[in-house]
């Protein structure tokens, strides 16, 4: 049987990177200078963020890996685990500070391992 909390959390994640992507792609070249489509941008990237950690302590709970101490140590057990690749909690060492909202910015996203998805036309 499949896992609610799973499946829920992967649409989540899904979508916040798919409208994300659509704020950015909408016209890359006036990315930088429009906020709105920024602050779209970047929450969407917050709230998929959220929704893997709620996925990771999830799993963490449900599979007894351990009790992590802080956001980062739910993404090591998941990586000790097997459940993502063991690069990976180091790929999100600057999303804990997209997660103070007021705080991010997007040197964060272009620095970050969601670069990959935002491309990085400010170089």
């Amino acid at each position: 049987m499949a896992d609610d909390v799973i499946l829920i959390k992967a649409v989540v994640i899904a979508h916040c990177v798919g409208r994300a992507l659509e704020e950015y792609q909408t016209d890359m070249l006036t990315f930088a200078t429009n906020f709105t489509r920024q602050d779209a941008a970047i929450l969407n990237v917050v709230r998929a963020y959220q929704a893997a950690l709620d996925w990771g302590q999830h799993i963490v709970r449900r599979s007894k890996l351990d009790i992590p101490q802080s956001v980062r140590d739910v993404f090591v057990l998941l990586s000790q685990g097997g459940w993502i690749a063991p690069t990976f909690p180091d790929s999100l060492k600057n999303y804990g500070r997209l997660s103070q909202y007021r705080c991010a910015q997007l040197s964060i996203l272009r620095d970050s391992h969601c670069g990959r998805y935002f491309g990085t036309p400010y170089a």
